[in-house]
């Protein structure tokens, strides 16, 4: 729940922090069309642009000057936020990708049978 904090500490606010906090939560989706034009780098490598993006926001966003300006601001936490996407769906492909699939479906099944024991 930081991004809401954030938008309450700008100074000379144009819009509200609600709506700040409404136009910001769209940039996953917007993340997730962005990151399937991109997808000819690789999984791999579009994991790791994106948490560089991620964490290049982050860095501005300890600059107390970003943070109390709303466009910088919102403009940060939309990066930030358009890497939620690509980067939890790269994971899950990475994972699907290390190992083979009769591997994964044994290991599903003895998870729902332990699951249904205890």
């Amino acid at each position: 729940y930081l991004w809401k904090d954030l938008f309450m500490m700008v100074e000379g606010q144009v819009m509200s922090p609600a709506w700040l906090n409404v136009i910001s939560s769209v940039a996953p989706i917007v993340g997730l069309i962005i990151s399937v034009q991109l997808l000819w780098v690789g999984v791999r490598r579009l994991a790791f642009i994106s948490a560089a993006v991620c964490a290049v926001a982050f860095v501005a966003l300890t600059s107390s000057s970003v943070r109390l300006a709303a466009g910088s601001l919102l403009l940060c936490i939309i990066a930030v936020k358009s890497t939620y996407g690509p980067l939890g769906t790269c994971a899950s492909l990475i994972k699907a990708e290390s190992f083979p699939t009769e591997l994964r479906a044994s290991a599903y099944g003895i998870v729902s049978v332990a699951a249904k024991i205890t």
